[in-house]
């Protein structure tokens, strides 16, 4: 008997039953996994919570809509309220920006994760900010900071998921040695 899976199915047939619910197929996928991953990250917070937004929304899909922090239990069963505006379009780097810079900016370690259905239209300002925070984490000015891109679904890019992956950090290491990798 697996709890998790059954509340995963209950999740799943209120979203469905649920006349509030205005997400297509695919966001319902993006839904499933961000609370599932929603519920495993808040055991690894300080507080026992994780903060949960929505990205890409409003005009050129470059604004976020908080929905809080949430325990493992909220995050697993909690329906998510609809989007307040869809967005016309993917922009990743107001996200990174709003926990790297505003909710966690002094924090000891992050650990960020976003999950898409398509493709991400700022992926080469993501890696120059990206560049920016490797010289933060290797001058000691931030603490740990690891960020995740997950892809669910047949548009997502993986090219943009391997360029994040794979991005080239010019040999910075941290302050302890070793060597930083962001995505």
């Amino acid at each position: 008997y697996d709890r998790e899976v059954d509340d995963v199915f209950a999740l799943q047939d209120e979203i469905r039953r649920n006349s509030e619910a205005r997400y297509d197929h695919r966001l319902h996928a993006v839904l499933l996994v961000a609370q599932t991953l929603a519920a495993y990250l808040a055991n690894f917070g300080s507080n026992g919570k994780t903060n949960v937004i929505y990205w890409a929304c409003g005009p050129g899909g470059a604004q976020i809509q908080e929905l809080g922090e949430m325990d493992a239990a909220s995050a697993m069963t909690k329906v998510f309220p609809p989007l307040q505006q869809f967005g016309t379009g993917a922009k990743l780097l107001p996200a990174v920006k709003h926990f790297t810079e505003t909710k966690y900016a002094s924090s000891p370690w992050s650990i960020f994760v976003f999950v898409t259905d398509g493709v991400v239209e700022d992926i080469p300002a993501v890696q120059q900010y990206s560049l920016e925070l490797a010289k933060q984490l290797a001058s000691g000015e931030r603490g740990f900071l690891k960020q995740v891109l997950i892809g669910v679904g047949a548009e997502v890019d993986e090219g943009q998921m391997g360029a994040l992956d794979d991005l080239d950090y010019g040999g910075l290491k941290m302050p302890t040695g070793e060597p930083i990798d962001i995505w």
